[in-house]
């Protein structure tokens, strides 16, 4: 099921929203892989959803963008597509100054 963008996500814009419910939406799909990047994928499907319910930042340790960077060097020969909306998400965190 979608997250959808409710209006009163403060500091995302249309484009950043869309951007993070397709990733939502690869990550539900990520299959065959170890527990360390199943519990990886898990964490950033629940700072997204922090993110898209609240426009806050998700409460982590780590930034989102330092997540998904890791993430991207993770999975980029397993599951290229995945990288290619997580490096889109990071360029539109990184535009947004988070």
């Amino acid at each position: 099921m979608p997250l959808l963008y409710s209006g009163q996500v403060g500091y995302m814009n249309k484009d950043t929203t869309a951007a993070l419910q397709q990733l939502h939406e690869q990550l539900q799909s990520v299959r065959s892989i170890n527990e360390s990047d199943r519990d990886l994928v898990e964490q950033l499907q629940s700072d997204i959803r922090s993110i898209l319910a609240s426009g806050q930042r998700p409460p982590a340790s780590r930034p989102m963008r330092e997540q998904l960077q890791d993430a991207i060097e993770r999975f980029e020969v397993t599951h290229p597509e995945l990288t290619i909306v997580m490096a889109r998400v990071i360029n539109q965190l990184s535009d947004l100054g988070i």
